[in-house]
């Protein structure tokens, strides 16, 4: 388990590029945020989906990056 307390959205993506194995960035529009919280440490999805269960991101993956972005950005 990964546990935050209002920590840099970027810090968590930090964490999360060394438990996928490529990286996780962040959209200037998302940069403010902070998350507190625990993820359970799994696959990917699940992961991610906890993440933006409890943050106002979405996430844009592909093979070789994954990108959170402000939920409310265009």
């Amino acid at each position: 388990v990964l546990i935050y307390r209002d920590t840099p959205l970027a810090e968590v993506a930090n964490d999360l590029s060394r438990y996928f194995n490529k990286p996780v960035t962040i959209s200037p529009s998302a940069q403010p945020l902070h998350f507190t919280g625990a993820l359970r440490v799994g696959d990917e999805a699940t992961m991610l989906d906890q993440l933006q269960a409890f943050v106002p991101v979405r996430t844009i993956r592909s093979p070789t990056e994954i990108r959170l972005t402000a939920r409310d950005a265009n």
